[in-house]
């Protein structure tokens, strides 16, 4: 029964990028959510992921200069680093 529910890490990923830009179906959810609650990792990348979309869906349609993207990319870089203590 519990193996109906185990999915890898890239699927997880998948569904976390696939959980923004539509909605999950209730079985993709709770296969997401279980995996979520046993894979530190995943759960990270599941964080960054809803942190750069919440920034990015503030702004809208974002045109980054090459100092603006080297600040954002630092900063992703920050947050990687703060969640990994």
């Amino acid at each position: 029964m519990i193996d109906k529910f185990m999915i890898s890490c890239e699927s997880a990923a998948k569904l976390t990028s696939k959980n923004h830009d539509d909605r999950l179906g209730v079985y993709e959810r709770i296969k997401l959510l279980f995996h979520l609650q046993m894979c530190k990792i995943c759960n990270i990348y599941k964080k960054q992921q809803d942190w750069i979309h919440e920034v990015l869906g503030k702004k809208g349609d974002l045109k980054f200069d090459e100092e603006q993207s080297e600040k954002l990319k630092n900063c992703i870089i920050d947050k990687v680093h703060e969640s990994r203590d």
